[in-house]
């Protein structure tokens, strides 16, 4: 699926989906149970998230056992790919991405998905 740049624009634009992009382009691949964790919300508005964010091919997945893995779409297009990385970039020092950062690396180092 190709990418609108208004469909970007929206998905970007809601504060939860910003932060899993965030989190998934500095992260790479990770599992809906690390996104909860490190966000601190609830597994069905996570969920919710990220099928806004797969049906617009910002995101892929993939099921290893009962978990599912996410991240970013290798396939979309340069332009969106750099509207993300400069966007991104220009969050990773703010409230909340940078305490988003922090508690990421916390939990990563003592717990992982089973």
């Amino acid at each position: 699926m190709k990418i609108e740049p208004h469909q970007l624009t929206t998905c970007l634009s809601d504060i939860t989906r910003l932060r899993i992009i965030a989190l998934l382009h500095s992260a790479g691949e990770l599992c809906v149970c690390q996104i909860v964790s490190t966000l601190d919300t609830s597994q069905p508005k996570v969920s919710k998230h990220l099928s806004v964010l797969r049906s617009h091919g910002i995101i892929t997945q993939r099921r290893q056992g009962k978990w599912m893995h996410y991240k970013l779409d290798p396939e979309i297009p340069a332009w969106a790919n750099l509207v993300i990385y400069h966007l991104v970039s220009g969050c990773a020092t703010r409230f909340p991405y940078l305490e988003d950062s922090g508690r990421f690396d916390v939990q990563n180092r003592v717990q992982s998905c089973v």
